[in-house]
């Protein structure tokens, strides 16, 4: 039998025959033959042979030179070598007995490789193949291999070299995308080394180490990968990152940052090992961008939901955000809620979807939609969103399945009530809870199978295990399976299925072993939405600490901080308990619809004073509550408290910049309100319709619709001015100026806005003339009476200063400011722009910190601080990205284009201008557009004089 020839060259030469090594040949020219025969693997002539191993010699040396070889090999190789007069070949029989690692990996890597535009990526089966073929490779063809005088066989030697190398290259980089899209980030790295190591200076190689680094969670690598590469262009090419390369660095730089909005969990999560795992695979894998966690309530959708999301935050590099939308009321605020959730402030007179979609189109990130089984029909938001931006996937937890095309369902099924080894899933959460409310609970031989019979009863619900462990300080677990079982019993089967039975017969127990106060108040609970506090508890529910602490024992209620909250399942059951006494049941909700009223009418003070900050966080914590005592109230006709809330839900929603949502608030107010014949309204309706509508139109103006906003506050101001409601009337006429000012009317503003400061002054209403002169000075500034807006911005200011309404008192400063720049007074604008900066960076408002620090870099322009004022424009840049407020961006962009202009960087001015442009067009931005086109038309003057 022939032994086998094995000839490895990739990284080095190796030879054997059999289980040996070659015996020494003749010469490294009767190496570099048969390398040559061996690799070819066809007949060559044996002149052609001569002259590719002896360029110095007369063809006649050489083929006497090329026969001593030949015998050398024949008499180390018998049966391999066969040589006629003209033609030599190695044809070992059988064939199997050649093996050359070149040959092998050649024959396993596609000629055509994976590039140009039609080229596809490989499959999963192509890519095990690959990695096969790609262990032959151990380095280059012949590596460290060389003869002298034997230039054909060298040239052959290097092209092969090479064309190995692009193959090995190619394959390398395709399954290094392949691993990346697959989520597969370890194994794309290994690939990635490898590909770096061939090539290692290739920037684009670079950019996917780092990328797989930082979504594997390694983010320090990532960036010392960055610097890596930066530190190889500049060394060896003198070029800095491409720009592709930068925006890379800087969005991994933003993961430190980057948000992981999950709420804190009141206790560990226990099991769902399997089914994490697999949640994982699901979250990695790039072609599963939306994944439905499908089960009925209380089987643990939400908090498997939320360990999967903090598990896998690394896969995403812009963080992950939840939004539980149980309390939500209506599809129609899904987008604001989602906007709200990202941190984006909602600008302009696009719609929300819009600016949300533009937001998300360049982010990697994960948005877990919570409870969205009653918002079906916003699925087409959630299609438009992924089909829209494709760094994003969305985790959604729900009792119904969305039923689109792009859907993957995750059925979530009980807790394992099995195990083969020690405790199962569902025991052990029953123990973690039993031992939380009796310290001295232990699982025993004895009480064992009765746990493992209540986690069988309850189909391994989590919510009913939990309600179930929390009765043990009155009862064994003996005697509690036994009470469910007699619950289920007593419920008919065919009114329920069977988990639905199984939850009904726990609660129902449930019930039953509280005290009459205890579900009094577990009843009136019920009507809270999205949380409340003791206070709250006490004043609505006549819920006292001691019944909270009890119902919370009970596992009833959950606290979180300073809240408390009902699962939703609870909540509808105990409302149920509720409806049955339709006089508490009435009396409840029109507690909880007073001490809204009441709380917002409390906190607006404070939103015009000291404390701001405070006031709009502890306002957002209620905003659902807000938001149903405000509906109920306008179902309810009860105008005269909806007076009493309208000022302070008017003054949270602008400034957090809700205008969108506070449109629509105010829109249902005046629509309600005027349901029927305005002759048959009170004066309290009349006068809520009134100062409605011209809400209304703020919101509207502030939305980019100027028109319609002057329509609806005319409106309300008709109707105010009849009723002689000066303090409603001053407010309108503020509201109408600042519309006239919008549409270009100024002579309209002026008149509007002096007469609300005369009905202000003569109500004493300080807050109303602080509005009014702000606006007044706003007017003069742009009618070029700089003398006049400074002394009214003066007063205004003053009058803030004295009500310490820092939000406002910043808005001064700014326009303080912007007077004092054009008057060319730049130290005295920058103090006005630095203390404005202060405040609302103080005040958490993201939107004014854009605009001061646009400002200040401005005036650092002016000074001729370009560094200083290129630092500030950048940062406001950055903050507008990062809120969606496109008007910031186009004018941080288009400042920064006139640094560059300045500077004599004209391409790159052009193209800041341009993008500024684009966006300033796409807005309806016509003035900007304006200031824009001129620009770049002194640009392209420049660049053409500069092109000769």
């Amino acid at each position: 039998m022939t032994p086998t020839l094995r000839i490895h060259t990739l990284g080095g030469l190796e030879i054997t025959l059999g289980d040996e090594p070659l015996p020494a040949l003749a010469s490294r020219k009767a190496v570099a033959l048969l390398v040559y025969l061996a690799v070819t693997r066809r007949p060559h002539t044996r002149l052609h042979l001569a002259d590719l191993l002896w360029d110095d010699l007369p063809s006649r040396r050489a083929l006497g030179n090329l026969s001593v070889l030949l015998s050398s090999l024949r008499k180390h190789l018998p049966g391999f070598v066969q040589a006629n007069r003209q033609y030599v070949a190695l044809h070992p029989a059988p064939e199997s007995a050649l093996w050359v690692d070149a040959a092998a990996l050649d024959a396993r890597l596609p000629e055509k490789g994976y590039r140009g535009p039609n080229a596809a990526l490989p499959g999963r089966d192509e890519a095990t193949r690959l990695e096969e073929a790609l262990r032959l490779y151990r380095g280059d063809f012949l590596a460290d291999f060389a003869i002298r005088k034997g230039r054909g066989f060298e040239e052959w030697a290097a092209l092969e070299r090479e064309r190995l190398r692009r193959k090995v290259f190619e394959a390398l980089a395709a399954l290094v995308q392949f691993y990346t899209q697959a989520g597969e980030y370890a194994a794309g790295l290994q690939h990635a080394r490898r590909l770096l190591a061939l090539d290692p200076f290739r920037e684009e190689t670079y950019r996917q180490m780092m990328l797989l680094l930082a979504r594997s969670g390694q983010r320090q690598q990532a960036l010392r990968q960055f610097l890596a590469c930066r530190d190889m262009l500049q060394r060896e090419m003198g070029l800095e990152p491409s720009p592709a390369t930068l925006a890379l660095y800087q969005r991994i730089r933003e993961t430190a940052t980057a948000p992981l909005r999950l709420p804190p969990q009141p206790t560990p999560f226990v099991g769902r090992s399997d089914e994490l795992a697999q949640l994982s695979a699901y979250l990695a894998d790039p072609n599963r961008r939306l994944i439905t966690l499908l089960g009925p309530g209380g089987i643990g959708k939400t908090r498997l939901s939320l360990q999967a999301a903090a598990e896998n935050r690394h896969l995403f590099l812009n963080g992950v955000v939840y939004l539980s939308l149980a309390d939500l009321s209506s599809a129609e605020l899904l987008p604001a809620a989602i906007a709200e959730g990202l941190g984006l402030s909602l600008f302009g007179n696009e719609s929300p979807q819009t600016q949300i979609l533009r937001y998300l189109q360049t982010r990697e990130l994960l948005l877990v939609l919570d409870n969205f089984e009653h918002l079906l029909s916003a699925r087409g938001l959630v299609e438009t969103l992924l089909q829209g931006a494709p760094g994003l996937k969305i985790m959604i937890a729900s009792r119904q399945r969305l039923n689109v095309p792009s859907e993957w369902l995750f059925t979530v099924e009980g807790m394992s009530r099995h195990a083969t080894t020690g405790e199962s899933d569902a025991v052990r959460l029953f123990a973690s809870v039993a031992r939380r409310v009796q310290p001295d609970f232990a699982l025993t031989a004895e009480n064992l199978p009765a746990v493992e019979r209540i986690c069988h009863l309850v189909d391994g619900s989590p919510l009913g295990i939990e309600l179930a462990a929390s009765w043990v300080r009155m009862l064994s677990p003996e005697e509690i399976a036994a009470e469910i079982a007699r619950e289920l019993d007593f419920l008919e089967s065919d009114q329920h299925a069977a988990r639905h039975r199984s939850l009904r017969a726990v609660f129902d127990y449930s019930w039953e072993t509280l005290t009459s106060e205890e579900q009094g108040a577990f009843s009136r609970l019920a009507v809270f939405q999205g949380g409340f506090t003791r206070e709250a508890a006490l004043e609505v529910a006549d819920a006292s600490l001691r019944l909270l602490s009890a119902l919370s024992d009970k596992s009833l209620l959950h606290r979180t901080g300073n809240r408390y909250h009902m699962h939703k399942l609870l909540q509808q059951y105990a409302l149920e308990k509720l409806a049955a006494f339709p006089p508490e049941h009435t009396r409840t909700f029109s507690r909880h619809r007073r001490f809204y009223i009441a709380f917002l009418q409390a906190q607006e003070a404070r939103l015009h004073g000291e404390g701001q900050a405070e006031t709009l966080s502890a306002i957002a914590a209620e905003i659902e509550n807000i938001r149903a005592a405000w509906q109920q109230a306008l179902e309810a006709g009860e105008y005269e408290s909806l007076l009493a809330a309208l000022d302070g839900l008017f003054a949270f929603y602008e400034m957090r910049s809700w205008f969108h949502e506070g449109e629509a608030a105010f829109r249902a107010a005046a629509h309600i309100s005027a349901a029927g014949p305005a002759a048959l309204l009170s004066p309290e309706g009349q006068r809520l319709r009134g100062r409605a509508l011209v809400r209304q139109g703020w919101f509207l103006i502030r939305l980019g619709k100027h028109k319609q906003g002057w329509e609806q506050t005319k409106a309300g101001a008709d109707i105010l001015r009849a009723l002689e409601d000066e303090q409603g009337l001053a407010f309108a006429l503020v509201t109408l100026a600042h519309a006239a000012y919008y549409i270009g009317s100024s002579g309209a503003a002026l008149q509007a806005c002096q007469e609300s400061l005369t009905l202000a002054r003569r109500l004493g209403d300080q807050r109303g003339e602080a509005r009014a002169l702000n606006t007044l000075g706003v007017i003069y500034r742009e009618q070029g009476d700089y003398e006049a807006a400074r002394e009214a911005l003066d007063k205004s200011l003053r009058l803030y200063r004295q009500s310490g309404d820092a939000w406002r008192m910043a808005l001064v400063l700014n326009n303080l400011g912007v007077v004092a720049r054009i008057q060319g007074r730049y130290a005295e604008a920058r103090q006005h722009y630095r203390e404005s900066l202060a405040v609302k960076r103080r005040i958490g408002d993201r939107h004014g910190e854009a605009v001061s620090l646009n400002n200040l870099g401005n005036i650092a322009f002016e000074l001729g601080e370009a560094e200083e004022a290129r630092r500030l424009h950048r940062e406001s840049l950055g903050i507008c990205e990062q809120i969606g407020d496109r008007q910031g961006m186009a004018r941080s962009l288009h400042n920064l284009g006139d640094l560059a202009f300045e500077e004599g960087a004209y391409q790159e001015a052009g193209a800041l201008y341009r993008e500024s442009l684009r966006i300033k067009e796409a807005i309806g931005d016509q003035r900007g557009a304006i200031y824009s086109l001129n620009r770049l038309g002194e640009t392209a003057v420049l660049l053409g004089d500069l092109a000769g």
